[in-house]
């Protein structure tokens, strides 16, 4: 980003973000952050490119950066997904252990739970979703 003076014609380049990577194809946080709003407006890279236009704010992200960027975006979900999924898993076991002190770690255990979902789609392809679990002796969400 560059600031000028139209007074003293003095410029100043700068950073809005820090960089992921160095050296060619380097791309700005901002360009993530972009990306990952995006598409959780139901926003495709057309309509990302249409609105920083009209912003006047950041370049317009090239397609095989938001391609790179989605690609990121989606393996860091799944990877907080599983964490999130076996944090729950131990949680719902320690539960069922201290009710039950003949459970032990290494045993299968059954917990009934409803499940509720839906997906962010407005009308496209969506990869993402919401998922609710209630456990139905503790009524907890997760």
């Amino acid at each position: 980003m560059v600031l000028g003076c139209f007074i003293c014609k003095k410029e100043r380049t700068f950073s809005s973000s820090e960089n992921e990577w160095e050296g060619r194809g380097k791309s700005a946080e901002i360009n993530r952050r972009a990306t990952l709003a995006a598409t959780e407006v139901g926003l495709a890279r057309d309509s990302l490119c249409d609105l920083l236009t009209i912003l006047g704010t950041a370049p317009l992200v090239e397609a095989p950066s938001y391609n790179r960027h989605i690609a990121t975006l989606s393996s860091l979900s799944q990877e907080t997904s599983k964490d999130q999924k076996k944090k729950v898993a131990a949680c719902l076991r320690q539960r069922a252990m201290d009710k039950d002190l003949t459970i032990r770690e290494i045993d299968h255990v059954d917990v009934a739970v409803p499940y509720d979902g839906t997906w962010h789609r407005r009308g496209y392809t969506s990869n993402h979703g919401v998922g609710v679990v209630i456990p139905i002796d503790t009524g907890e969400i997760f």
